[in-house]
């Protein structure tokens, strides 16, 4: 996959919580409850899972780093945006 002309955007943000509850939290594609724009996630393997809004629009994700309690690495796909973004979450 190449990623020409790619926009780099750094968010940081604390947590008042332990790295090992947030790894968790991050990495658990199944519990969306947190999350108040995703009505329901489908797991299609270990490294793939689709996200839906509420209103049905779907969003495909494809994991391709997980360094546990460290980083975690993914390729996301929706129809806005047709060429597939790379994103980064940095623990620690």
């Amino acid at each position: 996959m190449s990623y020409k002309n790619i926009a780099i955007i750094n968010i940081k943000a604390a947590f008042p919580n332990n790295i090992d509850k947030v790894w968790k939290v991050v990495t658990d594609f199944q519990n969306s409850d947190w999350r108040s724009n995703v009505s329901r996630t489908e797991v299609l393997n270990v490294k793939q899972f689709v996200e839906y809004t509420k209103d049905g629009y779907a969003t495909a994700f494809t994991v391709t780093v997980t360094d546990p309690y460290k980083s975690f690495e993914f390729d996301m796909e929706n129809s806005d945006n047709r060429s597939p973004s790379r994103h980064t979450i940095q623990l620690g």
